[in-house]
Order: C-alpha cells, then structure tokens, then sequence
C-alpha cells in the first residue's frame, strides 16, 4: 500500500496505510511493538527482545511499513514461541521471591525498618512506604550489578596487566 495524494474539493488529502498495532498478544502477554526507522537498514528486520520485553520491526524508511505488516503476520508463530521462551516478570513487593546471588530471597518490608536494603541470608529486609519500595529495590539492584561489574572488570584487567580507562 503506497501512500498517494487524493484530490479533495481543491486540496490534497494523503491517505496513509492503516497503522501498526502499540501492542501484540502473544503467548498470554500483551507485547509492545517497537517500530524502528533506521536508514542504513537494507532490509525489513524482526526482533523479539527479550530483554527489554517488546517486539522490534527495523525499517529502511516509512514505505517499507507494508512489507514490515506482512512480516509481521507471517512471522506470527515464530513470535509466539520467542516470548513464550521469556521469563516472565516478578514484581517488586512486599513478601515477595527474588532471584538474587543466585537464589531466592524473600523481601522483607516493614514501615519502620530502615530504607536501604539489607540482605540477611535469605531474606532482603527493607523499610519506609511501601509506595516506594519497588523503585528502592531497583536502585539498590542496579547499584550493586554495577559494584559487581566493576570488581570483574577491576580483577581481569590485572589479569592481563591492563589499566581500566
């Protein structure tokens, strides 16, 4: 479907294809759909992104949006398994499992207990309003992957007696 001019009463009217769906259901979730234009593109690409959880089209240009659509109904099926294979989210609350370290730990929120996380064997005790505690868990999540990614890099490049820039 090719975007053309109509006349209208002395003006121009574009007329557009239908629009690509935000969001697909596949395998039991609703999955956004990203759509992606990026000229250096050769060619209409496909991508389910499990990490950022969302479905990916990469597009030459917007006139390749007929052919991304076809794709994307003909790649139905490889798309349901994709996202079925992906773990599926664990929220961030109160009494809840966490993987962390390698096991599970179970959060333990109470109002008066201190805000900063604390891991006690298989517990992660954590306190203030329970409002906040899921962005307080992720902060203190990404903090210590990043003291964790920073002693590796620290330990391999004296490994290979390499200073870290």
């Amino acid at each position: 479907f090719k975007a053309r001019a109509m006349p209208l009463w002395g003006r121009q009217m574009v007329i557009e294809p239908p629009p690509l769906p935000e969001q697909l259901a596949l395998a039991g979730r609703r999955v956004p759909l990203v759509v992606l234009v990026r000229p250096a593109a050769r060619t209409v690409r496909l991508r389910a992104n499990g990490l950022s959880g969302r479905v990916e089209l990469v597009v030459p240009s917007l006139r390749h949006l007929p052919h991304a659509r076809q794709l994307l109904v003909q790649s139905r099926d490889w798309l349901e398994s994709q996202v079925a294979r992906w773990p599926h989210p664990r929220p961030l609350r109160a009494d809840a499992l966490l993987p962390f370290d390698g096991q599970d730990r179970r959060i333990a929120w109470s109002e008066d207990a201190p805000r900063t996380p604390r891991l006690d064997g298989d517990r992660l005790h954590v306190g203030g309003p329970v409002e906040t505690l899921a962005p307080r868990l992720l902060r203190w999540l990404k903090a210590r992957a990043r003291d964790d990614l920073v002693a590796a890099t620290h330990h391999y490049a004296r490994i290979v007696s390499r200073p870290v820039a």
